[in-house]
């Protein structure tokens, strides 16, 4: 997802530099990437038909990778900029908990306007649940970050200029996220209090991604991926998501598998691509956030639109027109948001706060750890 919902560090703090020189061209590549992680679920999303269920593969690594690139920043920027828990916490809660409400109002709101125009869409039923999810398919993944990033705030406090906590909390996290994915875990009972498992049962599958975060960046923090390996790790992050995407698609998907294609995903937006491709993706790549919030709302509605037409599609063709629709409505959408200085917060920019005209090439470190 994930502000960017899609996002490059849950700080909020000036554009990260990196331990490179290519630590910009790296952000840039990140946010070129980050397009494709929301296309990804936005396609997941649409898919109603199917013979097109396999093909939702393509969308299964994108929480796992904004929730990796969220760690990976938060920590090398807790190590950057020390602040009390409070401030943190009170920062976050701004910054991913408004989105989450307006969205989840945006949403209902929608959803009710179409019932009443005769298109049934499930109302979402009232309850505590709607603090988990706020009643749609992918606002979840809000309070999953804020909530993850508390938890690990205080851990990277801790770690801060002594490398033999980081070393020995990057083993720890390491083995826990293997454990996780390994299913080695699971004899932990879970509580019966309602909200709390209901929280748990969303985000079951992603906490390996959290753990995996800490180790990277305590690896990367104390230069232990030089910058000579990042384009071959990039290469092999690559070659395993297609290995990865190849066998769900044929034999079905596996939640354990998520992470590991958030990692490739994650490797390949590291290296320090430099092409006219990245460049020109990247602008649209730093809206992920605010598009991923949008995305359920435009499915909603241009599914209502395509029942309207004299010969709707049916099948495959409604779910690719569907697609080819809402994908650019929602771009549209939200880098309209972001010309508005005091909504460009619902675009997945900038804080509540701060109304003042931004330049539209926000630093990444501003937006990375919002995106879903």
């Amino acid at each position: 997802m994930l502000t960017g919902f899609l996002p490059l560090a849950l700080t909020g703090g000036p554009r990260l530099q990196l331990a490179s020189p290519a630590a910009t061209s790296r952000l840039t590549a990140l946010d070129a990437t980050r397009i494709f992680a929301t296309l990804g679920v936005i396609w997941f999303h649409t898919i109603e038909c199917d013979s097109l269920h396999p093909s939702g593969v393509l969308g299964r690594y994108s929480v796992s990778f904004y929730t990796l690139a969220a760690i990976l920043f938060l920590v090398l920027s807790s190590f950057r900029r020390q602040r009390l828990f409070t401030t943190y916490a009170i920062d976050r809660l701004r910054r991913l908990g408004l989105p989450f409400v307006a969205w989840s109002i945006l949403s209902f709101l929608t959803i009710y306007s179409l019932n009443n125009l005769g298109y049934h869409i499930d109302l979402p039923e009232l309850s505590p649940n709607l603090l988990l999810d706020g009643g749609t398919l992918h606002l979840w993944y809000l309070p999953f970050l804020l909530i993850a990033s508390l938890l690990v705030y205080p851990l990277a406090r801790w770690m801060h200029n002594n490398r033999k906590r980081q070393y020995a909390l990057a083993l720890a996290a390491a083995v826990v996220a293997l454990a996780l994915d390994l299913n080695l875990l699971d004899w932990i009972p879970v509580p019966s209090f309602s909200l709390l498992k209901r929280f748990l049962d969303l985000s079951s599958y992603r906490w390996s991604a959290v753990y995996w975060g800490i180790a990277v960046a305590v690896l990367w923090h104390n230069n232990l991926i030089p910058s000579r390996f990042l384009k071959p790790l990039a290469l092999l992050g690559a070659i395993a998501l297609v290995a990865l995407t190849i066998y769900q698609w044929n034999f079905g998907l596996v939640s354990q598998l998520k992470t590991y294609g958030g990692l490739g995903l994650l490797f390949i937006a590291l290296a320090p691509w430099q092409t006219r491709f990245v460049h020109l993706l990247a602008p649209i790549g730093r809206l992920s956030a605010g598009i991923y919030f949008a995305h359920m709302p435009a499915l909603y509605i241009v599914r209502y639109l395509l029942s309207l037409t004299p010969n709707p599609p049916t099948d495959a063709a409604r779910d690719y027109a569907t697609f080819a629709i809402a994908t650019p409505a929602s771009i549209l959408f939200i880098y309209a948001l972001a010309q508005v200085p005091a909504l460009r917060w619902l675009a997945g920019i900038d804080s509540p706060r701060q109304t003042q005209p931004q330049p539209f090439a926000v630093p990444q470190a501003e937006s990375i750890a919002r995106a879903a």
